[in-house]
């Protein structure tokens, strides 16, 4: 190499070096420059009880992008006992278009990544921000961010030091989120599109009697979809000590679902009218198993709704077009004072199909109603079939019920229940037919049933204080010489009962709807005419 081209080669490098070491200087002023002036946003802000800071600010002007580290949010606690604290480990800023910003006072970002963020709320948190000057904080008109993104996010709901909410793994993704800052708050603008994925979650009941917990959740905006997998709703407390923990009787659930999907969900009108609309909701494969410690006195006054009562007093409009639950397993079981053991009757197994869940008066009017329909297979015999017709707004809280149990049923398979609960032994007696129907208001229910059998013969069983085993042989002789052992009996027609009942207002509708069957099972085994007459 010459001496002539020695001497550019070295021009050349000086000027690279010294461009470099200026870009160096340049980056590092504008990155004290923008942290200064983020600085002075946080002291403009104002807001008391709070502490905003930021460790570090890195700026590359060539890739417009901009790297926030340690940014904290935090509370005062010389001044707040409620607590919310955010951080976020690292928060990055690509593409700002600088140009824009200047010129014309609008912030676009091509993308805005929170990184390893975490929120804890605990309490009931208040912003109390002192007077600012609205001329100055005025000047920035919008702000648009092609892709605001989250990646390995967290989120803890706390009271009282305990947790009650917590999210885990959330990643997300906003398309296109906009916000004009001098008009009205308008959330159909507010974003283009969104995913959002969270890796689990938990939840605990503010009374800590349940914990919820569930694996993958998804929300995706585009279908209008939320999923979840692997939900828990498990109890806190083994059988017989969550009643005595809670101090009354209650039915304590433990239940299992494999995946929950939610289809056509309006997030955007839940945010802007408060009323939440769902296309339908759809499970397969839960597992519910329910207990009731019956040595456990009820709650006292409590006053049970029945389920259109319950849905008026829901806060905010509801309408959920289907919710259907495909091969359930229901077992329901409750220990009686004085029994040896609990009672139980299960379903395996059970589909549920409720259709227009609905509290809006003004979606269908007066008519609105909630249908159910629901088929199981009882003790793994035979199929029971329940229909329901709920008008939401009756102004008598009148439903309508019907059913039938496909036949044959050996009524045998019912000693689960009835030996602990009633001291009595089913030795044999086949269902033929079971069909009821019937309406119930608040006070009472009345109606049919046709209740065909044969061959019914019952056992007197000891109570508990006595001899294990021992049998009532002179009261179960009388009782199956008074019960009717078969319906029909001979050439005779079938015998059909009324179904009558008064509610107990301290017990469930579910309750109400078997006391109602019940009533016209219960005339037409025992002796007597009243309340029966013959088909015709």
């Amino acid at each position: 190499m010459n001496k002539k081209n020695k001497k550019i080669l070295i021009i050349l490098l000086s000027v690279i070096v010294v461009l470099i070491i200026a870009y160096v200087i340049v980056n590092r002023i504008a990155s004290n420059k923008i942290r200064d002036k983020i600085n002075e946003v946080i002291e403009k802000t104002q807001l008391s009880d709070y502490v905003i800071s930021i460790g570090r600010v890195n700026v590359n002007l060539l890739s417009r992008e901009v790297i926030l580290k340690d940014v904290k949010f935090i509370t005062d606690t010389t001044t707040q006992t409620d607590r919310l604290d955010v951080y976020a480990g690292r928060i990055r800023i690509d593409g700002v278009h600088y140009s824009d910003l200047i010129v014309n006072n609008k912030l676009l970002i091509e993308h805005f990544v929170l990184i390893d963020p975490e929120i804890r709320l605990n309490g009931k948190v208040e912003f109390k921000s002192q007077e600012q000057d609205t001329t100055r904080a005025g000047r920035l008109k919008s702000i648009r961010i092609s892709k605001l993104s989250c990646e390995e996010g967290r989120l803890v709901l706390e009271k009282k030091n305990m947790e009650l909410l917590k999210l885990q793994g959330i990643d997300f993704t906003f398309e296109d989120v906009f916000a004009n800052l001098h008009e009205a708050f308008d959330v159909d603008s507010l974003y283009k599109d969104y995913e959002i994925d969270i890796r689990e979650f938990s939840h605990k009941t503010g009374n800590g009697m349940y914990l919820i917990s569930g694996g993958t959740m998804k929300l995706n905006h585009k279908d209008s979809t939320i999923s979840a997998k692997d939900i828990r709703i498990e109890p806190q407390y083994e059988k017989y000590s969550f009643s005595e923990r809670l101090g009354y009787q209650t039915d304590r659930f433990d239940i299992s679902i494999p995946d929950v999907n939610i289809r056509k969900f309006n997030i955007k009108k839940m945010i802007k009218e408060g009323r939440v609309e769902v296309e339908k909701i759809s499970t397969g494969k839960l597992r519910a198993d329910i207990f009731r410690n019956k040595q456990i006195a009820r709650p006292e006054g409590h006053r049970p709704l029945l389920p259109q009562q319950a849905l008026r007093k829901i806060p905010f409009k509801l309408l959920l077009d289907t919710l259907q639950m495909d091969q359930l397993y229901l077992k329901y079981s409750e220990h009686v004072p004085y029994a040896e053991e609990a009672g139980y009757v299960e379903f395996d197994p059970m589909n549920m199909l409720f259709v227009n869940i609905n509290n809006d008066p003004g979606f269908f009017g007066v008519a609105n109603r909630v249908s159910l329909f629901a088929t199981g297979t009882l003790m793994g015999s035979a199929l029971a079939k329940v229909r329901v017709y709920i008008p939401i707004y009756h102004p008598a809280d009148t439903f309508f019920f019907s059913g039938s149990l496909d036949p044959p049923f050996e009524m045998a398979k019912l000693n689960t229940i009835l030996t602990p609960n009633q001291n009595a032994r089913i030795n044999s007696g086949t269902i033929d037919k079971l069909v009821f129907e019937g309406s119930a208001n608040n006070v009472h229910s009345s109606g049919e049933a046709t209740f065909l059998y044969h061959d019914l013969n019952i056992t007197v069983m000891e109570k508990e204080n006595e001899k294990q085993g021992d049998e009532k042989k002179f009261y179960s002789f009388v009782m199956n010489r008074l019960l009717r052992s078969n319906n029909p009996v001979g050439n005779k027609k079938p015998l059909i009962a009324e179904m009558y009942f008064e509610r107990d207002m301290e017990k469930s509708a579910i309750n109400f709807l078997w006391k109602s069957l019940y009533s016209g099972v219960k005339a037409t085994i025992t002796p007597g005419k009243k309340n029966l007459r013959r088909e015709k």
